[in-house]
């Protein structure tokens, strides 16, 4: 798997030097900046769109995102500390895609104020990074099988699997940022539901995303060593070097439970939209059918796998009966996914072919490793081979072995924040407490002996 593909969105024109009022007189050339820094965001983002996905430089656009971030910190800033006045309402036009299907155009909307706007950008920014991650995966092919790669190119291709991870751990600390940080500065908001990119439950969800998808490519890097040996020899018994199965069985676990939880916030974050839909609202509040198939599927094939590598953990201590009881449960699943009984809402052909292969693929090692495992059962160790009820009980809690990254938002560009504006300040206040008169001292009038007198 290379992980979930957002749709970049794109924003509209906006002049940051006239929708704000500059009171100290200082921040003209500024505002001159971050308007231009926008406008190389809108080209950038819009330019993305047009070009075949296969060549898009997601890199390009996070670095260009990068550049924005802390001057619309710095004027969230200083708008705050009234060293900058608004002169009308913010209002920034940008298209949603979140709660677009790829059948239909991203929606257009107007979203107000400027942490509205931080909301989209660090959305973007973390798109950006998801997609980069997917790129790096998508273009690594199945190196790990490959016996003729030399160990250097192996060392940077694994390098590469690694790097992915990381941006999916930054882009997961961006989304909860999102949630925890920007969203509840939005305020009530003016005027039907939020768009799914200002909803906290929606930004929780994508951070889930993103970390599941990173524990996904953990497992991949963690296999790679014996995939070549494992392809040449497949099923029982284990190569040397393999992984402990049930270690590999709990990763997927608790990426199942990622899945899972995030597919649960995007159903919690419908039901919110619900009675508005029906009194006539518009459904573009409503998160994308793609982003909601992908998670279901996702914690679906997850959950499969970690049952597989519970058989073969059984499997490999003798318990035979347990082996095939959790074997034949993920052998059910994946043909369940094979056929597309899970798949209701297909992103494209190819996604949906990809899904296919995939679950093909992991379909037949399943079924060679229970083959295997229920002949040693049949003829020597006889044990009964529990039903997936009875199995549900002995299913270990999961582990998790990446984190997100946790955001740390850069320093604004100017004004509140910045060692000039503090050194700026400190300068003023010593030069007050210089200009101010001193004060005469007071003359002592009390009359007692010997007084003015010295000695």
């Amino acid at each position: 798997m290379s992980g979930y593909v957002y749709d970049l969105p794109t924003t509209g024109a906006l002049s940051l030097s006239e929708l704000c009022t500059d009171i100290t007189g200082l921040h003209a050339s500024n505002l001159a900046r971050a308007t231009e820094a926008r406008a190389n965001v809108r080209a950038i983002l819009k330019a993305s769109r047009r070009i075949d996905a296969g060549e898009r430089d997601y890199l390009k656009v996070v670095k260009a995102l990068d550049e924005y971030l802390p001057l619309i910190n710095a004027i969230i800033a200083s708008v705050a500390a009234d060293d900058l006045t608004l002169a009308q309402e913010p209002i920034f036009s940008w298209r949603s895609t979140l709660s677009h299907s790829t059948l239909t155009d991203p929606p257009r909307i107007n979203v107000h104020g400027l942490h509205a706007e931080l909301a989209f950008v660090l959305h973007s920014s973390a798109y950006a990074l998801s997609n980069l991650a997917a790129a790096s995966v998508a273009s690594l092919g199945t190196y790990e099988r490959d016996r003729a790669l030399p160990d250097a190119d192996r060392r940077a291709k694994d390098e590469k699997l690694t790097f992915a991870v990381k941006l999916l751990c930054r882009a997961a600390g961006i989304f909860t940022h999102i949630a925890q940080v920007v969203i509840p500065e939005l305020g009530k908001g003016v005027g039907g539901p939020r768009p799914p990119e200002l909803r906290e439950d929606v930004a929780n969800a994508l951070a889930k995303l993103a970390l599941a998808d990173a524990h996904a490519l953990s497992v991949r890097k963690l296999l790679t060593r014996s995939a070549v040996q494992a392809a040449l020899s497949p099923g029982p018994p284990l190569p040397q070097g393999h992984p402990p199965p049930a270690f590999v069985a709990k990763i997927y676990i608790h990426t199942a439970s990622l899945y899972a939880s995030a597919r649960g916030l995007t159903d919690t974050s419908q039901r919110k939209l619900s009675s508005f839909i029906s009194r006539g609202g518009p459904d573009n509040a409503e998160v994308s059918q793609d982003t909601r198939r992908y998670l279901e599927e996702e914690a679906a094939l997850s959950e499969a796998l970690a049952h597989k590598w519970l058989g073969v953990d059984a499997g490999e201590a003798g318990r035979t009966g347990d082996a095939a009881g959790y074997l034949k449960w993920a052998k059910s699943e994946l043909e369940s996914l094979k056929e597309g009984k899970l798949a209701r809402f297909k992103k494209s052909a190819a996604d949906g072919k990809m899904k296919k292969e995939r679950s093909v693929e992991e379909l037949e090692s399943v079924r060679m490793f229970l083959n295997n495992y229920l002949k040693v059962n049949d003829s020597i160790n006889f044990q009964p081979v529990p039903p997936s009820s009875t199995l549900q009980s002995t299913i270990p809690a999961g582990m998790s072995v990446v984190n997100e990254k946790p955001y740390e938002a850069p320093m604004p560009a100017f004004g509140p924040g910045t060692p000039d504006y503090v050194a700026r300040h400190v300068q003023k206040l010593d030069l007050e407490a210089t200009t101010s008169p001193e004060s005469e001292p007071k003359q002592d009038d009390r009359d007692y002996g010997l007084k003015g007198s010295y000695f």
